[in-house]
Parts: structure tokens; C-alpha cells; sequence
């Protein structure tokens, strides 16, 4: 079973640049708008006149993770996606998730069983969103102590 450790909703970290804003995209926009779309590979289908979207970069780079995210404000839904994964699911504002459908079950670090919606926070980090809650999967601690040993591994989970 994974293991996860309950966090903020993100790393703190200035992790988000504003690439657009629409606040009542026009037919005129669509057109503008098509070109950002393609390139991010979301479906042109999915942008309709009077829609409020934003569209940021992606730029973690303590998780050397890099992509977009495209908030959809007036319909509630978002889509991450980076290199591992593309995410469409419910633009939770209050805490800036994106969260999927999936549910999964997990461990936290003291052994509680948890039990939510899989979800992303604008840092790009996987998690489970259970309670009002984002507890942060660890398997990239996992990764770094791989790669760059303990020492790295532990200063990041203190930071976190």
C-alpha cells in the first residue's frame, strides 16, 4: 500500500505562471485561444463563448515536475497535465485540486488507513483528497533517496 503524509494543499513554492486569462472567452478568442490549446493538447471542444479560463505553466522544479494547468471557472473543471500524467477532473477552488474521479486507499505515515479521490494539487503532486484533506503520496521521497541518497530525501520532508 503507498504511503502518504498530510500536507498543505502546496509545496508554498511560486510554482504557477499565468500563461492566459479569458474571463468571457468570444467566438475571436476561440481563435486565439485554439493555438495555446493544441500545443497543451486539450480538446478545442471544450473552450465555448462565455467560458472563464485560466491557463498557467507548470514549473516545480524541487520535484523536477513541468507542465500545464487549465482551470475552466465557470464549469468547476480543470486539466493537469505534465510529463506522467493528464488529468481532467473537478476544479476543487478552495484548495486548488484538481480531483479525479479514482478513488484510492493509502497509508499514512502513522498506519491510519485513508480513503479518497485521487487528486492533483497545482504543484503537480499526486495525492489522495479525503476529509477536506490532501495527503501527499511519499513514493517520490522514495525517488530522490534513489537517486540522490537519505540526506536530500530527508531535508525535503522537512521542508514539507
Amino acid at each position: 500500500m503507498l504511503k502518504y503524509q498530510l500536507t498543505g494543499f502546496t509545496t508554498g513554492q511560486q510554482s504557477l505562471i499565468k500563461l492566459c486569462e479569458y474571463s468571457n472567452v468570444t467566438f475571436a478568442d476561440i481563435t486565439e485561444i485554439g493555438d495555446i490549446i493544441s500545443y497543451l493538447q486539450l480538446p478545442l471542444y471544450q473552450v465555448q463563448p462565455g467560458d472563464s479560463i485560466t491557463i498557467f505553466i507548470v514549473d516545480n522544479r524541487l520535484e523536477k515536475t513541468k507542465g500545464f494547468l487549465a482551470i475552466w471557472h465557470n464549469k468547476g473543471v480543470a486539466c493537469i497535465s505534465t510529463d506522467s500524467i493528464r488529468l481532467w477532473g473537478e476544479w476543487e477552488k478552495r484548495h486548488h485540486l484538481v480531483l479525479s474521479e479514482e478513488l484510492e486507499v493509502g497509508e499514512e505515515m502513522d498506519g491510519a488507513v485513508i480513503m479518497g479521490r485521487v487528486a492533483y494539487n497545482t504543484d503537480g503532486v499526486r495525492g489522495i483528497y479525503s476529509q477536506g484533506k490532501f495527503f501527499r503520496q511519499l513514493d517520490y521521497l522514495q525517488e530522490l533517496d534513489s537517486i540522490h541518497g537519505s540526506a536530500l530525501a530527508d531535508r525535503c520532508e522537512q521542508l514539507l
